[in-house]
C-alpha cells in the first residue's frame, strides 16, 4: 500500500477502534435518546473504517516471522529482524552523531545507542512491498529537531512524568515513543498520543517495544492484534501474568507510585500517578487496583476496570456494583461491562439488583451493555 494511501485510512481506524470503546459510548450515557442518530452516525463510520482497514490489508504477504518467533529474540536480532525484513532504514549512525544526540537531548540508554549504531532511523515507515512497521526510529538530526521544537518541548513539560523523557520513534499520525531518562523507570519506553496525551510506562525496556512492534505488523499479526499506529502497538504493561523475576521491583515501583498518588493534590498529575500504579501492580495483587473505584476522577476509575476485564479477575463485585451504581461517566460504564462479562453468580446476582434499582439514562447503559457483544478489553 502506497503511504498516501495507507496515511488516508489511519484516522478511520481510529475511529474504529475508538467507536468500539467505553470512552466513546460514555459519551452517550446521559441522553441516550438524543444521541441515538448521533450514535448510529459514528457506528457506520466505525464500520466503514474496518472495511477499509480490511481491503487496505488484503493480499499481503506472508513471508515474515510468526509472533512466537520474534519473542523470543535480544535486541540486536529484533534490530537484524527489522534490517532483513524492511527496506528504507539508514546506515548506522557514528559516534559523533550520538555524542551530538545526547548533547542535545541528555543521556541516554545503552540500547538506544545499540539501536542508532545499528541504523541511524529512516526517513519513512521502513516497507517492503505491501507491509510496513506501524513506527520509524527518528534519524539522530529529527530527533534533535523534535526534542527541540517550543510546541512539543512546552506539551511535554506540561505532562505529568517522573524524570526527564526524550522521543525517538513516531507514525504516520503525529504520535510519538519515547524513554524515560531517570529512575526510577530508566529506560523504560512510553507511547505519547496526541489525542490523549498521557506518558504512562508501557514497556520495560526497547527490546520489549520491537517486540511488540514487530508481533503487530498489519496484514501478518492477526486482524485483532494488528497495530496501524502507535496507541494500537499491544503494551507490555499491564501484565496478564506475573514473571517472578519483575514481581519485585514491579510491587515496589507500583507501591512507588500509589504513595505519590494519595500524597498529591494536582488532578492531573493524581491521575498519572494512579494509572502508573495501576499497570505496575503484579497480577498477585490485582485486588490492590479496587481501591481506585472509588477515586472521584473520571478516568481513574475506568482505568482500574479495565486491568481487572483484561486479568479476568472475579473479586470486587460489591465495589463495582457501588461503582455503577453511583459513579460518574466511564467509571459507572466501565464497571457495568464488567459485571456483564463476568457472568459468575455473584456478578449476576448484581446486575439484577442494578436493573432494579437504576433509573432512566444508567438503566439504559447497562442494558446496551447486556444486549451488545462485548469487545475484547485492551488497555489503556
Amino acid at each position: 500500500m502506497d503511504p498516501a494511501r495507507r496515511k488516508k485510512i489511519l484516522p478511520l481506524i481510529r475511529l474504529a477502534q475508538k467507536c468500539l470503546d467505553t470512552k466513546v459510548l460514555a459519551q452517550f450515557s446521559l441522553h441516550p435518546k438524543m444521541e441515538l442518530d448521533r450514535l448510529r452516525s459514528i457506528c457506520i463510520l466505525a464500520a466503514s473504517a474496518i472495511i477499509c482497514c480490511r481491503v487496505a490489508t488484503r493480499g499481503m504477504s506472508a513471508r515474515y516471522l510468526l509472533p512466537g518467533h520474534i519473542k523470543m529474540m535480544t535486541l540486536p536480532e529484533l534490530l537484524s529482524e527489522i534490517r532483513n525484513q524492511f527496506d528504507g532504514l539508514n546506515p548506522p549512525a557514528n559516534e559523533q552523531d550520538l555524542v551530538r544526540l545526547q548533547e542535545a537531548v541528555g543521556p541516554l540508554s545503552e540500547e538506544v545507542l545499540e539501536a542508532y549504531r545499528f541504523c541511524n532511523g529512516s526517513a519513512k515507515l521502513p516497507e517492503r512491498g505491501d507491509v510496513w512497521l506501524p513506527a520509524r526510529l527518528l534519524p539522530v538530526d529529527e530527533a534533535i529537531a523534535i526534542n527541540s521544537d517550543s510546541n512539543i518541548k512546552s506539551a511535554l513539560a506540561d505532562l505529568p512524568k517522573t524524570g526527564k523523557v526524550t522521543l525517538l520513534w513516531c507514525d504516520e499520525n503525529s504520535n510519538y515513543a519515547g524513554v524515560y531518562r531517570d529512575e526510577p523507570l530508566q529506560g523504560w519506553v512510553f507511547c505519547f498520543d496526541h489525542e490523549e496525551p498521557l506518558l504512562v510506562p508501557a514497556y520495560r525496556s526497547v527490546a520489549s517495544f520491537l517486540t511488540n512492534l514487530l508481533s503487530a505488523i498489519p496484514g501478518i499479526a492477526p486482524e485483532a492484534e494488528a497495530a496501524y499506529d502507535l496507541p494500537m502497538v499491544p503494551r507490555e504493561l499491564p501484565v496478564l501474568s506475573d514473571n517472578p523475576e519483575n514481581v519485585p521491583q514491579d510491587r515496589q515501583r507500583a507501591g512507588l507510585f500509589r504513595n505519590l498518588y494519595q500524597h498529591e493534590h494536582d488532578d492531573d498529575a493524581r491521575r498519572f500517578y494512579a494509572m502508573c500504579t495501576i499497570c505496575l501492580t503484579p497480577v498477585a495483587n490485582t485486588e490492590d487496583i479496587l481501591s481506585f473505584l472509588t477515586d472521584a476522577d473520571m478516568w481513574t476509575p475506568e482505568a482500574a476496570v479495565r486491568v481487572l476485564e483484561m486479568r479476568r479477575h472475579e473479586g470486587g463485585i460489591e465495589q463495582l456494583e457501588k461503582l455503577a451504581r453511583e459513579g460518574g461517566p466511564n467509571g459507572d460504564g466501565a464497571a457495568m461491562r464488567q459485571l456483564v462479562r463476568l457472568q459468575t453468580n455473584e456478578s449476576k446476582q448484581a446486575i439484577a439488583r442494578l436493573q432494579q434499582e437504576l433509573q432512566s439514562n444508567k438503566l439504559a447503559f447497562l442494558e446496551m451493555w447486556m444486549r451488545g457483544k462485548l469487545q475484547p478489553p485492551r488497555w489503556p
